[in-house]
């Protein structure tokens, strides 16, 4: 019977999307906290971020020190473009039990996201002692230390034990860019990728030190450069299809259509979702072919899952242009909101979600577009 259902068995209800029967046992139990922390749960399982925050609000005026509905109300805010609520949401979550979710972390990222990277780093570093740093938080302490000066030497032992690793030293790698690109430009990023040593840059494991190789140079303009480290690259790693996309990208920003095409059809007969190939392709087909770009793009992006990943954002929002190109309005707006779902701080689909709003003149959309905008202005990418 419901009534017997514990806390266990009732969260495995809402995450095997039995959302019906979660909702009946809510409705039989004794604890009304109890009772609005699993209707919070469904809301946001349902991708209903405002509902849920109104359940987890009504769940914590009865159980205040409840660091689980904490941590998803802050989720919910989040969702819901309510940032400052998020951010109170996972400091109380922090200060009931640091050890209990991953709250740091999201904390830290919305911190450094709007350019407060002292906080975000007292965050990250907020009672190590009970509650150790995870792999995601070191990768993104790195990022901030880098941001805010070079970085001789090795980073600190506490960092190295966590991402010194083969199958996340690229990822390492790409952090420290990240941050030297957001303090003195791309030439600083592509200087700490050049500079570390025994990074094969071929290897897949390292994909995110390339990719922020790649938009280096090509932000630089040294696309000739480029293309010879790329086929040199692929040379030595023939089945990498993340090789033969950049190298399309390369060639395209030369203005070489057929080689770039060669290159991106080839990245999709080994990955047929290979993003930055679909988006390449994409992009060749927008003025004359506007629906077979289309199809590229939604191709991955089919399952939402994958949403919050930057690259299948980047689908996301071309396939939104091209959706209200079409005058299809409503399918980029539905678009542009599950990519905010899945990242919130994704300033350009807030900005191109508020223009949209804007542009279909409705008087209700009109305070909504305010707040969105105000959202891009907020987590503004530095490097455009």
């Amino acid at each position: 019977p419901g009534l017997r259902l514990g806390a266990r068995a009732r969260h495995l209800l809402v995450l095997a999307g039995e959302y019906d029967r979660a909702l009946e046992v809510a409705s039989k139990l004794d604890s009304p906290s109890h009772a609005a922390m699993i209707k919070g749960r469904v809301h946001l399982a349902r991708e209903e971020p405002e509902a849920a925050l109104e359940s987890f609000s009504e769940g914590l005026l009865l159980w205040p020190n409840n660091v689980v509905a904490r941590y998803y109300a802050a989720i919910a805010a989040e969702q819901s473009g309510l940032f400052d609520r998020a951010i109170e949401e996972y400091r109380y979550a922090l200060r009931i039990d640091p050890a209990a979710t991953d709250g740091r972390f999201r904390l830290a990222r919305i911190l450094a996201a709007q350019g407060e990277d002292t906080l975000a780093l007292g965050a990250l570093h907020h009672n190590l002692q009970a509650a150790p740093s995870t792999v995601d938080m070191a990768l993104l302490e790195m990022e901030l230390i880098s941001r805010r000066g070079p970085v001789s030497g090795a980073p600190p032992p506490r960092l190295m034990a966590l991402v010194g690793k083969p199958d996340t030293w690229g990822r390492a790698v790409a952090g420290l860019a990240s941050g030297g690109w957001d303090r003195a430009g791309p030439t600083a990023a592509v200087n700490i990728i050049a500079g570390t040593e025994k990074l094969d840059l071929s290897d897949p494991q390292n994909a995110p030190a390339l990719r922020i190789l790649v938009r280096a140079e090509l932000e630089l303009g040294r696309e000739a450069e480029l293309i010879k480290r790329l086929n040199e690259l692929a040379a030595k790693r023939a089945d990498q299809p993340l090789l033969h996309a950049l190298l399309g990208k390369a060639h395209l920003a030369q203005a070489a259509t057929e080689e770039a095409r060669a290159a991106f059809e080839r990245a999709l007969e080994l990955d047929p979702i290979q993003p930055e190939a679909l988006a390449g392709l994409g992009s060749m087909l927008e003025a004359a072919e506007p629906e077979q770009a289309l199809a590229y793009y939604l191709r991955g992006i089919e399952g939402e899952a994958t949403l919050g990943e930057p690259e299948r954002g980047e689908l996301a929002r071309a396939a939104a242009a091209v959706l209200t190109q079409l005058g299809r309005e409503d399918e980029a707006i539905a678009l542009l909101e599950n990519r905010l779902r899945a990242e919130p701080l994704d300033a350009r689909a807030s900005s191109a979600l508020a223009r949209m709003l804007l542009d279909r003149g409705v008087e209700a959309d009109r305070a909504r577009a305010e707040s969105l905008m105000a959202r891009s202005a907020r987590f503004a990418d530095r490097r455009g």
